[in-house]
C-alpha cells in the first residue's frame, strides 16, 4: 500500500491518498496523545486496549479503501 502512495506510475486518486494520509495522521495523534477514552493512568494495561482498538479499526479501514481501489482499477 505504501508503494501505491509513493509511486507516480501507479498513482492513486488524490481523494483516496488524502483520505488515507488523514486517517493515519489522526489515529497517530490519538494513540500518542495523553487524552484517551480509557486512560492508562487509571486502569493500567486495560487502558491500552482503546489504543489498540483504534489502530485495528484504522488498519481495517485502510485495507477496505485499498481493496476498493483495486476493484475499480482491475474491474473485479
Amino acid at each position: 500500500m505504501l508503494t501505491e502512495l509513493m509511486d507516480p506510475q501507479r498513482s492513486l486518486p488524490f481523494f483516496f491518498k488524502a483520505r488515507m494520509v488523514l486517517v493515519f495522521i489522526l489515529s497517530s495523534i490519538y494513540v500518542l496523545s495523553p487524552v484517551d477514552i480509557i486512560p492508562e493512568g487509571v486502569l493500567g494495561y486495560v487502558g491500552f486496549f482503546d489504543d489498540l482498538l483504534i489502530v485495528l479499526i484504522v488498519f481495517l479501514h485502510l485495507a477496505t479503501i485499498y481493496r476498493t481501489i483495486l476493484l475499480h482499477r482491475h474491474g473485479g
